[in-house]
């Protein structure tokens, strides 16, 4: 990440709490490359994935093992190992997010909502969990394809490792080339993403619990567009037609949720 220079924590300095930061070099996609706003439908070609798929791959394990002594980071919760409190929490915050922010209800989200508490996951090891480790959010070089930072940690937190990975293969995130689906632009299966991780000396991932969590990660994009986009785009951003043009994901969420529901339920 860029390095921070000055931290204002209460505002006194800035009027709001603030950071100022360096700068880092890099791109979001090649050169060449269309893709939609905020990231999604970006797709690499062959060349790019050869590169920046591992690469990709080790940040990500490099983060999930990364120690958490005790007292670290204490502004975040930190869920117990052992038990289902990391799942429990990630659904509550979402839960209360969308009974705030809804305009009306979607029975698809409430059943979700009782899937993913029946089935919660065991917490084996406590991570940082970014939250939305896709394209758009690393930057690399166009030179030498080699990542040069990760943004956008607003949705990070104390959790479970296979968060991130399940973020990275719902559908919202899939491209596809000659008519071949990958993930986050880079993966041709979600075999191929596990491998690139466990490759790069992650630990373990657990196929079940890498369900639960694309379930509970395009449950969460249901509520950032049915919920929060629309919410936020009723006047209380500069950025209303594009929060108004998100929010229009939701139905095909929807449907990936109905069809995981369906045959996991």
């Amino acid at each position: 990440v860029p390095a921070v220079y000055w931290i204002d924590d209460d505002g006194s300095a800035m009027g709001t709490p603030s950071l100022i930061s360096g700068f880092v070099q890099g791109v979001q996609k090649p050169a060449k490359v269309t893709s939609n706003v905020t990231g999604m439908g970006i797709h690499f070609p062959l060349e790019y994935r050869q590169a920046l798929a591992p690469d990709y791959a080790r940040y990500m394990v490099a983060l999930h093992r990364s120690p958490i002594p005790e007292g670290s980071l204490s502004s975040f919760v930190r869920p117990a190992v052992g038990t289902t409190e990391a799942a429990d929490l990630i659904v509550n915050w979402w839960a209360r997010t969308w009974a705030e922010d809804y305009y009306e209800e979607v029975p698809i989200a409430t059943l979700t909502e009782h899937w993913l508490r029946r089935n919660a996951p065991v917490l084996d090891h406590l991570s940082v969990v970014h939250g939305d480790f896709r394209t758009g959010n690393f930057l690399f070089d166009e030179a030498s394809r080699k990542i040069t930072a990760v943004l956008d940690w607003e949705l990070g937190y104390l959790g479970d490792r296979h968060g991130d990975l399940g973020w990275v293969v719902t559908d919202l995130y899939i491209t596809r080339e000659d008519g071949k689906p990958f993930h986050c632009g880079l993966f041709p299966s979600e075999d191929a993403l596990i491998e690139a991780y466990e490759a790069a000396g992650g630990l373990a991932i657990d196929r079940n619990k890498l369900l639960w969590h694309k379930v509970f990660c395009t449950w969460k994009q249901l509520i950032l567009s049915f919920g929060c986009a629309l919410r936020a785009g009723d006047g209380l951003t500069h950025q209303d037609v594009l929060l108004s043009w998100l929010s229009g994901g939701g139905y095909t969420l929807s449907e990936s949720l109905r069809r995981m529901l369906e045959r996991h339920g």
